[in-house]
C-alpha cells in the first residue's frame, strides 16, 4: 500500500530579471527532485532484482495528464505505472531513472521556468483562488544526459504545447 508524505519547501522570491536569483529558488525543488528520481531507480532496480522488470515508459500505456489547479502529487513510477497518467514531474524523473538504470546514461532532472502574471492566468481559466497576487512560476520538468539529449516525456505522452523554449 502506498504511503503518501507531504513536505512544504521554502523558496525564496526570486529577482525576475537575474537568471541567478531564478535558479537560486528552486535549488530546494531540484533536491526534491533527485529524491523522487533516486526512488525511482530503487524501484526500477528491484523490480529486475526479483526478476519482472518494470516497463519502459515509453512503452508502458501511460500518458500524460494535469492533476486539478491547486494539487500537486508527486508519484514515484509503480504509482504512475498502476494509476496509466503522470504529470511533468513524475514522468520526468521516471525518464530520468530509467535512463541511470536500464540504459547506464548520466541523466538528471531539469527544470524549465517561465513567469505567468496573474492577469494572463485568469483570462486562462484559472481559478482566482489559486494566483498569488502577481501571478505564478510555470516550472516543467525534463530529463537530459550527454546519451540522450534533452528529452521531454510529457509532450512525448500527450501535453499539449512546448517548453523547449522557455529559460
Amino acid at each position: 500500500m502506498p504511503t503518501k508524505l507531504q513536505f512544504v519547501i521554502g523558496m525564496d522570491d526570486a529577482d525576475l530579471q537575474d537568471p541567478q536569483s531564478i535558479r537560486r529558488r528552486f535549488q530546494p525543488l531540484m533536491i526534491a527532485l533527485e529524491a523522487l528520481t533516486r526512488i525511482n531507480q530503487l524501484e526500477l532496480r528491484k523490480s529486475v532484482e526479483d526478476g519482472n522488470p518494470l516497463p519502459r515508459l515509453y512503452e508502458s500505456g501511460v500518458i500524460y495528464q494535469e492533476e486539478p489547479p491547486g494539487q500537486e502529487d508527486w508519484c514515484d513510477i509503480r504509482t504512475i505505472l498502476a494509476q496509466r497518467w503522470g504529470d511533468c514531474e513524475d514522468l520526468g524523473c521516471a525518464l530520468v531513472a530509467e535512463r541511470r538504470e536500464y540504459d547506464g546514461a548520466d541523466a538528471r532532472p531539469v527544470i524549465k521556468v517561465k513567469f505567468l502574471p496573474r492577469e494572463y492566468l485568469i483570462k486562462n481559466g484559472y481559478p482566482k483562488k489559486h494566483i498569488p497576487r502577481d501571478g505564478i512560476f510555470l516550472v516543467h520538468v525534463m530529463c537530459e544526459s550527454p546519451e540522450f539529449g534533452l528529452e521531454d516525456p510529457s509532450l512525448e505522452l500527450g501535453m499539449k504545447g512546448s517548453y523547449s523554449n522557455t529559460q
